[in-house]
């Protein structure tokens, strides 16, 4: 609940930045194609600062605990959230609209980067061990459930209001109800505990080095944390899906918005119950058949997708976007949490993963908008361009899951085991030596 609700937060900027901030945020003589670019490239920012916060947030979270990070992070994305609502437009303040814009994104970034790692280790650590795929996958059902009410909350403001109420105070609410957010999000997280494995790894971490869990993972873990970078690079398929299809779809196409947001909030609900199911099935198989699988679907489903919007089809539209995004992606979607922090022992578990995670959405989630939008040409139409973009990216997170290990069948004092090569056990020693 607490995911889903953070969640909204950092979701709700993507679907105003495709519906509105393109108009609000910058000059209004700029081509349809140009107007998107700029927009997309706001929302590219909050993902390249990712893998600088990741290394604040990665590394208090392995030593202050996950409850910590994810009380910070949270007063961090419900603040800034809340004063993009409040913003003046580029008619009211010039360049300094979108450089105050590009501001509270920068600071949703830096908390995004912290929270799902905590989130994920925490429900992974508290989870029974044959049932770590289907646990962890609720915390993707959480960040999935935020990014469907931050679609639909748009539908009755665009439904019920003419496009001057819109784009002159309409579009500030839904930031503004991130005070409410928070608010609930506090009052569910202010009970968690802990886990168990996290505790007993705290007890043995000498005080006098604040680093540990930093210089652990530089040391012993890159190859991990370069892995899941590149299978993170089927975020590409979730950023195109949301953000660049629907500014695709209104601003080149002429579709109807409320229709289109429509699509995505029946893909997510989808998505609801395809999660918790494609984790179960990995508990059962293994996480890699299922997480490959979820990536191949969507590369091969996006030309049909893009398609059906570039035709203006709204049968296809709906169908295909509900097995692309809804049933394909959601394989891999809700499989990742459990298949990368699995890579890593409980020591630096937070701070592999959001490490490994923040580079590769900070590359997929930050580029992918900038680039489709610049493949796709100057009038926005080339969409073809946009789904090899696709096709590429996932290439890569295909590779890179073929590379990992299966830890399905590992306990997680099997997996640190699993994780820990000698060398890094005599250091551990040395430093277990010295704790006071």
């Amino acid at each position: 609940m607490g995911s889903a609700l953070e969640y909204y937060d950092f979701a709700v900027y993507g679907t105003a930045a495709a519906l509105v901030l393109n108009h609000l945020f910058f000059p209004e003589d700029a081509s349809p194609g140009i107007a998107i670019l700029l927009s997309m490239g706001t929302v590219g920012v909050a993902y390249v600062v990712r893998p600088l916060g990741a290394l604040v947030m990665g590394p208090l979270g392995d030593r202050m605990g996950r409850k910590f990070v994810l009380m910070l992070t949270l007063f961090m994305m419900g603040g800034a959230t809340f004063l993009v609502g409040c913003l003046p437009t580029y008619e009211q303040a010039g360049l300094w609209a979108p450089a105050l814009l590009v501001l509270c994104r920068i600071i949703q970034g830096l908390s995004a980067s912290g929270e799902q790692a905590s989130a994920i280790s925490v429900s992974l650590e508290h989870s029974d061990e044959h049932r770590r795929a289907f646990t962890t996958s609720w915390t993707l059902q959480g960040t999935q459930f935020g990014t469907l009410l931050a679609t639909a909350v748009f539908i009755p403001f665009t439904t019920l209001l003419t496009e001057e109420q819109l784009f002159s105070w309409g579009w500030r609410v839904p930031f503004w109800l991130s005070a409410v957010v928070v608010v609930v999000a506090w009052v569910i997280r202010r009970r968690l505990e802990e886990p168990p494995a996290f505790e007993e790894t705290k007890a043995h971490l000498p005080g006098e080095k604040p680093a540990t869990p930093l210089s652990l993972m530089v040391t012993f873990h890159k190859a991990a944390v370069a892995r899941i970078a590149c299978a993170a690079m089927i975020n590409t398929v979730n950023v195109v899906f949301l953000v660049w299809s629907l500014s695709f779809a209104t601003s080149v196409v002429g579709l109807d918005r409320s229709t289109m947001l429509t699509v995505a909030v029946v893909a997510n609900a989808v998505a609801l119950v395809a999660i918790p199911l494609g984790a179960l099935l990995a508990d059962k198989i293994g996480r890699k058949p299922v997480f490959i699988a979820g990536v191949v679907g969507p590369a091969v489903m996006m030309y049909p997708y893009l398609g059906a919007v570039a035709a203006g089809d709204w049968t296809l539209i709906f169908v295909y976007g509900a097995i692309l995004s809804g049933c394909l992606y959601s394989l891999s979607n809700g499989i990742w949490p459990s298949f990368y922090a699995e890579m890593f022992p409980t020591r630096v578990r937070v701070t592999g993963l959001a490490m490994g995670t923040q580079i590769g959405f900070a590359v997929s989630g930050g580029l992918t908008p900038i680039v489709a939008s610049a493949v796709a040409g100057a009038q926005g139409t080339n969409w073809l361009a946009v789904s090899l973009v696709v096709s590429g990216a996932c290439l890569i997170s295909v590779v890179a899951a073929l590379t990992a290990k299966e830890t399905k069948d590992k306990t997680l004092a099997g997996i640190d085991e699993l994780h820990t090569t000698r060398t890094e056990a005599a250091e551990l020693a040395k430093l277990d030596r010295a704790a006071p």
